[in-house]
Parts: C-alpha cells; sequence; structure tokens
C-alpha cells in the first residue's frame, strides 16, 4: 500500500487507478505522474511537494514537487480531472544561480557552500558529503547550481541528488548502493531474467574525435639560421600564442590582417612569421612558442589478453564532441570496459521501494551461476493490478561500466554557454516595490461665474442656481 500527499493532503483514494507511475533513468531525475478527481476547492500548484510512502515497508518512495499541473472539468459534473507530472527534489537546484570565484579549494567545499548560500533557501541541507580532490581555481558567472554540481560531481566520479528529505548527498558511484542485496537467502524479487549477448563485445576499439580536437597549453622551442623567417610548429595554432626571444616577449600580430607587430600568426596555420623589419634569429638566438593547438583526434587500443583469448572484436565509434585526447582516450577505454565478453543484462521485478538509477546492487544467484555487482540502469514503478494503492518496480541493469555519464560532461564542457566576465561588474539587487496609492483633492470656490453659454437657442443667461445648458 502507497500513500500519496500533494502540499501535505492526501490524494491516493482520489487517483484514477492505472495513471500513477515512477521512473528513474541513469544520468537523469526521477519523473512522475498521476492523475486525480477533485470536488473540494482545493487544488494543486506547480512546485507543491509531492510524498509517497510505502505503508507496508515503512517508508518514503519518493519525495519531489509538482512541475506541470493541467486539469479539465467531467462534463455533467462539478467534478475537476487533474493530472499531475512530478519530478525529483534535485530540481530545487535549477532555482539558484551562481556568480562566485573559488580558489585554493576543494569540490566538496563548494558543495558544502553552495548548501549554505543558495540551496538552504530551499529547506536543502547537508547529506553524505564525501571528500573531493582540490579545486585550485573556478569561477562562474551565471551558471546554475546544477550545473555546478555537475561540473564538481564529474570531476570526482561522483553522483549528486537531493533526497526525498532535502537532504544532498555527493558521493562517490561505487558509494551508490542498493538497499538490499539479491542473494539465495534472499530473494526480494518477483521475476529475474538474466541475458548473455556477443552484441557489442569489443576488444579493439577505435575512436575518432573532435576533428578539431584540443591540445594542452604546450611550448615549443626552436633556433634561428641567420637565414629564416618562418618557423612551423607541430599543430595548428588555435588562439594568439605568447612567443618570447631569448626569454624576453614579444608583440604578436595577425599575418595579412596587422602590421608594425615582431611576429604573426594566423589561426588554423602552423607557420609563425617574423617581421619583415625584425632582426633574423641566429643560431644563438632561441624561439619559445607557447600555444593551444588544435588537430584531428584518432585513438586505436587493444586488449591483447581478450584478442588471444576470443580473437579479434573491432568497433569504430566516431564521436565529433570529444574535443581533448586524454578524453578520446578514455572514451575508447570505457567503450571497451562497457561492453566486455562476460556481459550481462539483467531485468527483475520486485515490490521493494527504495532502489534508483545508479545504484549498484549486488547478487549472489547459484541457480543463475551469478556472483556479480549490477550497475541499474532504469526503475520503473508501475501500480499493481493484484493490489489496491500498490506498486511494483521493473528494473534494468547492466554489469561492466556505462559511458554515458563522462560523455554527457565532455558534450556539457563542449556546448557549455558561456557568460562574459566585465571587470568591475557589481550586482545590483532590484526588488518588486508593491504599494496602495490613495489619491484625493479638494475643490474650492472662489467665485460664482455670471453667466453661461445657452443651449443652442443663441441666448445666455445669468445663473440663478436653476438648469443650465452648455
Amino acid at each position: 500500500m502507497y500513500q500519496v500527499t500533494i502540499n501535505g493532503t492526501n490524494v491516493d483514494g482520489l487517483t484514477v487507478p492505472g495513471t500513477t507511475s515512477l521512473k528513474s533513468t541513469l544520468g537523469a531525475r526521477t519523473i512522475g505522474g498521476l492523475t486525480f478527481h477533485q470536488g473540494s476547492a482545493w487544488r494543486p500548484y506547480k512546485g507543491d511537494e509531492v510524498y509517497f510512502y510505502d505503508t507496508e515497508k515503512a517508508q518514503t518512495a519518493f519525495g519531489g514537487i509538482v512541475y506541470r499541473a493541467k486539469r479539465k472539468m467531467i462534463p455533467g459534473s462539478d467534478i475537476m480531472e487533474w493530472t499531475v507530472k512530478f519530478t525529483d527534489f534535485s530540481a530545487l537546484a535549477d532555482r539558484a544561480h551562481v556568480l562566485k570565484a573559488y580558489a585554493d579549494t576543494t569540490s566538496d567545499a563548494i558543495v558544502r557552500d553552495l548548501i549554505t548560500t543558495k540551496l538552504a533557501q530551499y529547506g536543502v541541507t547537508a547529506g553524505t558529503i564525501e571528500a573531493g580532490g582540490t579545486v585550485s581555481k573556478v569561477k562562474y558567472n551565471g551558471q546554475s547550481a546544477t550545473d555546478v554540481l555537475n561540473e564538481m560531481a564529474d570531476r570526482e566520479g561522483y553522483i549528486w541528488f537531493i533526497d526525498h528529505q532535502k537532504k544532498l548527498h555527493f558521493i562517490a558511484k561505487e558509494s551508490y548502493v542498493a538497499p538490499f542485496a539479491i542473494t539465495d537467502d534472499n530473494q526480494d524479487y518477483i521475476s529475474l531474467s538474466i541475458e548473455e549477448s556477443l552484441d557489442d563485445f569489443c576488444n579493439v576499439v577505435y575512436y575518432r574525435g573532435s576533428a578539431k580536437g584540443i591540445t594542452d597549453e604546450r611550448t615549443e622551442s626552436m633556433v634561428g639560421d641567420g637565414t629564416r623567417t618562418e618557423f612551423k610548429v607541430r599543430f595548428k595554432v588555435l588562439h594568439e600564442p605568447t612567443i618570447k626571444v631569448n626569454g624576453v616577449s614579444k608583440t604578436v600580430g595577425i599575418w595579412g590582417v596587422e602590421s608594425g607587430f615582431d611576429w604573426y600568426w594566423n589561426e588554423g596555420d602552423k607557420i609563425i612569421r617574423q617581421d619583415d623589419a625584425g632582426t633574423v634569429l641566429t643560431a644563438s638566438d632561441t624561439l619559445a612558442i607557447t600555444y593551444v593547438g588544435t588537430f584531428g583526434i584518432m585513438v586505436m587500443l587493444e586488449d591483447k589478453a581478450s584478442i588471444a583469448e576470443h580473437g579479434r572484436y573491432e568497433t569504430f565509434v566516431d564521436d565529433s564532441s570529444i574535443p581533448y585526447l586524454d578524453a578520446a582516450v578514455t572514451a575508447a577505454e570505457t567503450e571497451m570496459k562497457q561492453n566486455p565478453y562476460d556481459k550481462l543484462d539483467a531485468e527483475f521485478s520486485t515490490y521493494a521501494p527504495g532502489l534508483r538509477a545508479g545504484m549498484v546492487i549486488p547478487v549472489h544467484l547459484t541457480d543463475y551461476g551469478i556472483d556479480t555487482q549490477i550497475l541499474i540502469t532504469s526503475v520503473e514503478a508501475e501500480e499493481r493490478e493484484d493490489a489496491d494503492l500498490s506498486l511494483s518496480y521493473k528494473v534494468e541493469g547492466v554489469t561492466g561500466e556505462r559511458r554515458e555519464d563522462w560523455v554527457e560532461f565532455y558534450r556539457m564542457l563542449t556546448s557549455r554557454q558561456e557568460y562574459e566576465e566585465r571587470e568591475d561588474e557589481t550586482i545590483t539587487q532590484c526588488g518588486k516595490v508593491e504599494a496602495t496609492v490613495v489619491m484625493s483633492h479638494t475643490f474650492s470656490v472662489i467665485s460664482r461665474p455670471q453667466a453661461v453659454f445657452g443651449d443652442g437657442a443663441g441666448s445666455g443667461s445669468t445663473f440663478d442656481g436653476g438648469a443650465a445648458f452648455w
């Protein structure tokens, strides 16, 4: 049995059978919906808090907020039909935006600061906040708290979420363990299927990233020969380089566009050119060019042990959203780890609440020959046909790794909206002013008129207090 409350009002006895649902998907928030009939004056509003409470297990199965409410009158009655959609409390982080710089701190300290300065106003408190790595410097200029939390989590390989008690958790993925295990002694499931397949198995990965991959900032040094005035760097130059000769900084302009500079460059060109008026470098002169380059990314990764055991299985991935070489290497590694020879796809149903996508659930079943951990990728709750106001949960999961998490992170980096940083910028806080204004005026008669115009008959009359026309 479950109870549903919206803004403290119990609606589970009003719901339309078959309309209640909850769904948790890896990399996304838990969402849900239901339809109910209401004849009283009470109504739900956007932003109302929603809770699902499992009375059999004595625990809250879901907590979140209404983000959409649709109503229509049932013809021939005074009954209103409401269809509401809701999402979990992690959506509260969308409401706050961050304009702040952090330096010489840690990711978990930034998360705690967000809770204190931004999210506490919505009732959010700190749950489990695991220690994170050092953050030397980062600046936010209007990004949402959700964006900041996503970035901190991806830096550490963590996940974050706000639970039904409005507690924000920032934890390693391996710490996000299901509240129960499936074992020979605890078969808390209705049905279970395990599938093994060669689909997607690979032990050789070719991974093509962006055609304009970005290098780390690099410095290339070379010496002159008394003749040449053009010097070639290894990669195509992306941004204006920094150039020094014998440790002395030189001015840099755009070749073919600007003049009067010591050296010139062009975006997408490997050649750095010296101004015609410059002193030609000799073998005793050292030219140092510091720049960020671009190049086409292509990675090949092999698992030689797997090839020896199972033969060669190749796969090719073309993903132009990956702009960094180390990201492409990680992508190739994770592609291989995600699709090992012993990969399993699992699907089971249970009446037990508490499972979420992203959790790891231990599975130890002798009859199935399984002793492993399964990453839950999807949990979908539906009303049970054999019991009123009860839910069953369909769960899907895999062994191996998922690559969607870090792929989404790197796509976020490349598509992230940039907010302009302006010097001496200040924020003026404004408030909406509301006031009731009463206006009045007192008229004083200094003297009365002696005559008024007539009614169109052409004559005027002396004002005697009677009727007058004009």
